[in-house]
């Protein structure tokens, strides 16, 4: 009878899950693409989450109280900071320090493209908090800890400024701020992601926060300094946000994790890490893991990249080839060395962990090079150390931005279309500029990723992409080039573009493929992004995107995950709810 009252009990919890499960896990068990994420910054045109202040920018050290005023008195090494990040006091006017009061700015930088209404800031602590640009503190429907802001969106977005902290020295200074927007008040503890943010990310397979991580120049060694739940911002400049937070994203969009790990941490720290993610990752879900980011990429954006060199001619002094030859060594010794950590960290699930090599897209040799590891005498080769598959990044068009043709492509500007006609001619086809590769830009992509797949199968792995898609950015920041690449982005013709780059990829036996990025504004530095704004409805890249994933379930061999998984993998999620930080 017990029996039979268990069974009975658990097929009445399993109906009563379904749609509750639907709803907060989508069915994009079958999506052959994932994502990328910008930057976790309060200037991004993507708000992640229901508070605001997570993502606001650091102190700012201010003079307010007189004219002249200064924004920013550039003291910031004189804050007075808790352990978390809250301003525990202030200097009076008479102290030597010039700031009197701190600010900070959140949702700037994003036009009038977030959400407009009534936002609700909660806090503990005594002082004075003022608010300035979008936001209009309502003082009849606010009270102690409770402010109520109307926020109508212009382009400036929200201002905070603590004026007086802790006025009777009692250690009960302002903290604990939550900018919340319209409507999630009674949620935020547990529905920590917005809303609008998910909808753009549903149908994807896996996400790479990366940027959120702080990867490129990552300050990070040790386990003890990283960013913690309990901690003011969760932009905490090279560290990055909370590894809880990236994880609880898969988590509410049963999405794989591709996971970067420091280019500094030492064997602990990633023992640690993959613990963590270990005992918080969904039970259906995988976890990508890759050291560092663009490690052969010398250029002063990715400083991991001198770094590592410097610990390959640490390490083979004697050896006579070239300090680039030791750089890629060393990063093939280190990969391993984390293949090693995480499969060990895992298990018996390590079937769960797929561990990458990172390569660059126009050189096959930082792949082979690193899997093959000669240098690395006592652990060659590298590749037998767990990993199971070659990353690259084949983006097209890269080359149009390059200093050695920017005077041809300027000269396409005088056109009666402003140049977009020559310039989707030379992605398709080529043959428009100039000593440019053969066949354009689409047909070099294509090559590189035959080259990287050839070297992957000869070692018995395969082939994936941790960013890729267009490349359209000026290195010199020429504006009237950058604002072509803008133009292109947004035509219609780029949708066709992006299906037959896709397809490209398809049919050489690409695995899964992480586009470079979901939301972010077009700039000088490029127009990346599928979308503009996370409030944009489409664009030609999105459209694609979303084309590709619906018309092309994932190809590989043992690539669909199960959309019904069973009942008790869920137990966690249906007690705590799907955005819940464990």
């Amino acid at each position: 009878m017990r029996r039979l009252l268990h069974i009975l009990i658990f097929f009445a919890c399993w109906t009563y899950s379904l749609p509750r499960l639907a709803a907060a896990y989508p069915d994009n068990a079958a999506s052959p693409l994932g994502t990328n994420l910008w930057f976790f910054r309060d200037w991004v045109s993507e708000y992640p989450l229901v508070d605001a202040f997570k993502s606001s920018r650091p102190w700012i050290t201010q003079y307010m109280d007189s004219w002249p005023t200064t924004w920013d008195t550039g003291e910031s090494a004189l804050l007075d900071l808790d352990a978390d990040g809250w301003v525990r006091s202030l200097p009076a006017p008479a102290d030597a320090p010039v700031f009197t009061s701190v600010g900070t700015l959140m949702l700037d930088g994003f036009g009038a493209h977030y959400p407009a209404g009534r936002y609700i800031v909660l806090y503990e602590g005594e002082g004075t908090i003022l608010y300035g640009f979008d936001a209009v503190k309502d003082n009849a429907l606010s009270a102690s800890g409770r402010d109520v802001l109307n926020v109508t969106p212009t382009g400036n977005g929200i201002y905070l400024r603590i004026a007086a902290t802790d006025p009777h020295r009692t250690g009960n200074y302002l903290r604990n701020i939550r900018v919340l927007m319209p409507g999630s008040e009674d949620s935020y503890a547990s529905q920590v992601f917005h809303p609008d943010f998910l909808a753009k990310l549903t149908n994807y397979r896996a996400v790479r926060p990366m940027q959120w991580a702080e990867t490129n120049g990552s300050a990070q060694e040790v386990w003890s300094a990283r960013t913690r739940m309990s901690q003011a911002r969760w932009n905490n400049h090279g560290y990055g946000v909370p590894v809880e937070l990236m994880v609880a994203l898969a988590n509410r969009l049963q999405q794989d994790l591709w996971v970067n790990m420091p280019h500094k941490a030492d064997d602990d720290f990633m023992t640690r890490y993959a613990l963590l993610v270990k005992g918080l990752l969904h039970p259906a879900l995988k976890v990508y893991v890759e050291y560092s980011n663009e490690v052969w990429n010398g250029s002063y954006e990715y400083p991991q990249s001198l770094w590592v060199q410097s610990q390959g001619k640490s390490r083979w002094p004697a050896s006579p080839e070239s300090d680039f030859t030791k750089q890629i060594n060393w990063h093939g010794m280190r990969t391993a060395r984390m293949c090693d950590l995480w499969k060990a960290a895992w298990a018996g699930d390590s079937a769960r962990v797929i561990c990458v090599m990172g390569a660059q897209s126009g050189n096959p040799w930082t792949a082979s090079q690193a899997l093959d590891c000669p240098l690395w005498t006592e652990g060659a080769p590298c590749y037998r150390h767990g990993i199971d598959a070659v990353a690259i990044g084949p983006y097209f068009g890269w080359y149009l931005g390059t200093s050695t043709y920017q005077t041809q492509v300027l000269g396409w500007l005088g056109d009666a279309d402003g140049g977009l006609a020559k310039l989707f001619a030379e992605v398709t086809s080529g043959g428009v500029l100039s000593g440019a590769p053969a066949g354009g830009a689409l047909a070099r992509a294509f090559q590189e990723m035959d080259g990287h797949a050839a070297v992957a199968a000869a070692r018995g792995l395969y082939l994936t992409a941790y960013e890729g898609g267009s490349h359209l950015a000026s290195v010199s920041g020429n504006a009237a080039v950058s604002n072509l690449f803008s133009q292109a982005s947004r035509d219609a013709r780029m949708q066709q573009v992006y299906a037959d780059y896709l397809a490209g990829w398809k049919a050489r036996g690409g695995h899964i493929f992480m586009h470079y990025f979901n939301v972010g504004q077009n700039t000088t530095l490029g127009s990346f992004g599928v979308l503009e704004y996370l409030d944009q409805p489409e664009s030609p890249k999105w459209n694609a995107l979303q084309q590709f994933i619906a018309e092309n379930p994932c190809w590989w061999t043992g690539c669909a995950r199960s959309a019904s998984l069973n009942f008790f993998t869920y137990l966690p999620f249906l007690r705590n709810g799907p955005d819940t930080l464990r």
